[in-house]
């Protein structure tokens, strides 16, 4: 009877479940990007509540999605406050790629793939959590992966985030986490970072462990399907001829003993470091479980390649980034063979330091997940008799929204010409803290002024 006074509209939103407060993320819908020697504008057509389109005139740049993982708890009794991750099946099944985040994209092979690449909470990348930009040009002071990733693809994509991100100015924006922090408030998202509670005890810290875990279920993996990888090359001296399209997933990690969190106590860091590595495992699993989703059945496994998340100045231990890329997929092949079996799961490292390979094979080996492409057997594949994981659930909810494009799949195109002329830089670990800082601040058409001072 309720519905009978609703619009047909709200009536088709309210059967396909209607996500308000995700439909609320996307408030600005049109504006104009500068890059380079590139120019001009963008809009943002709605699909759904969770999903929309960004164009440039009648050019499709890149299909936006956020909605969340799943409405079931996908990772119950996975995460305990008193034990340890630990993913050690033997399925040898992430590979690691030596490469550049820039170049690999921009590689004719790379059609079709998909990048995880480390951003914020909110899809955009800030030099911190007191600073926020406005504008794709101030990318080019970073150095870093995340910002690195979204260059190398068409500007328009990474402005539509940056319109929309939540932050101080744009308070009910884009929000990975929205779901999470009404369950568990003590939590709270600063300029796309997350800020955890400190000063409590054993047993209260237990507790918001186990309320943030319970809604981890609810995070929303950002992804940009099929945007065109066109952005600047990796020298950032002009932009690439490329004429394929990947996939870019906006994914964070969250600070341990950085920025907005300091712990105070043995229990705090414990606290943070058990949340940080549950974020780091719904991240790839979110972004693994989507991907495959939107796979046509029957098509060629797609590519999707897992950045190392929080490494660096966020303080995430190699070895908690690397069980979690192995808990993911372990996750996955358990709850869902056949999505697991649509994907082909690469660990990207940075050429730029050979160590970086090194210690991320050796920690995949040790959780038994690595995948030497130099052997000749076969990557694993899942079966319906797949070891239990957690406390072994169905597997999750499928949700299709109507109007998305599947990824377009089948041949590269031929190699485009290379217009790179430098060799990618080799401190990235330093990057951030050597580079100019970016100009903060700046206003978009469109876009909330500044804060006053």
């Amino acid at each position: 009877m309720a519905s009978a006074g609703m619009s047909p509209k709200k009536r088709a939103r309210s059967a396909a479940g209607s996500d308000e407060r995700a439909r609320n993320m996307v408030l600005v819908h049109e504006g104009t990007y500068e890059l380079g020697d590139k120019e001009g504008t963008w809009t943002y057509k709605r699909l759904s509540d969770t999903s929309g389109e960004v164009y440039e005139a009648e050019q499709r740049i890149g299909t936006f999605t956020y909605a969340t993982i799943s409405s079931a708890d996908v990772f119950q009794g996975l995460f305990k406050w008193n034990a340890d991750l630990s993913a050690s099946k033997k399925m040898r099944c992430i590979g690691v790629t030596n490469s550049e985040i820039m170049r690999h994209v921009q590689l004719p092979e790379s059609a079709g793939a998909y990048f995880v690449l480390p951003s914020q909470l909110n899809g955009a990348e800030y030099p911190s959590d007191d600073a926020i930009i406005r504008e794709v040009e101030d990318y080019i002071y970073d150095n870093t992966g995340g910002p690195r990733g979204q260059l190398s693809a068409h500007p328009a994509a990474a402005q539509f985030v940056l319109a929309n991100a939540a932050s101080w100015a744009i308070e009910n924006g884009i929000n990975a986490i929205d779901g999470i922090l009404a369950k568990v408030p003590q939590f709270k998202l600063k300029n796309g970072y997350m800020v955890m509670p400190a000063g409590s005890d054993e047993s209260q810290a237990e507790k918001l462990f186990e309320g943030f875990t319970a809604a981890l279920h609810t995070l929303r993996p950002l992804i940009m399907h099929d945007v065109m990888a066109c952005g600047l090359t990796p020298d950032k001296a002009g932009l690439s001829t490329a004429k394929h399209r990947v996939g870019l997933v906006y994914a964070s990690a969250v600070p341990v003993d950085a920025y907005c969190n300091k712990s105070r106590s043995k229990v705090d860091s414990k606290l943070h470091r058990k949340v940080a590595e549950s974020v780091l495992v719904a991240q790839y699993y979110g972004a693994l479980h989507a991907v495959a989703a939107r796979q046509p059945v029957g098509a060629k496994p797609v590519q999707v390649f897992l950045l190392p998340l929080g490494g660096g100045v966020f303080n995430n231990p190699w070895e908690s980034i690397a069980v979690s890329m192995a808990q993911a997929v372990e996750l996955l092949a358990a709850q869902d063979p056949e999505l697991f079996n649509r994907l082909e799961v690469e660990a990207l490292s940075w050429s730029g330091s050979p160590a970086e390979r090194t210690k991320l094979e050796g920690l995949l080996e040790a959780q038994g997940k690595f995948y030497d492409k130099s052997k000749s057997d076969g990557r694993f594949k899942a079966t319906g008799a797949t070891a239990d994981v957690g406390s072994a659930l169905p597997p999750p909810p499928v949700t299709t929204q109507k109007g998305l494009p599947p990824m377009a799949l089948g041949k590269p195109p031929p190699e485009a010409p290379s217009t790179t002329s430098k060799a990618p830089p080799t401190e990235e670990a330093a990057a951030k803290a050597a580079a100019p800082p970016p100009v903060p601040l700046m206003t978009m058409k469109g876009a909330p002024p500044p804060r006053p001072a």
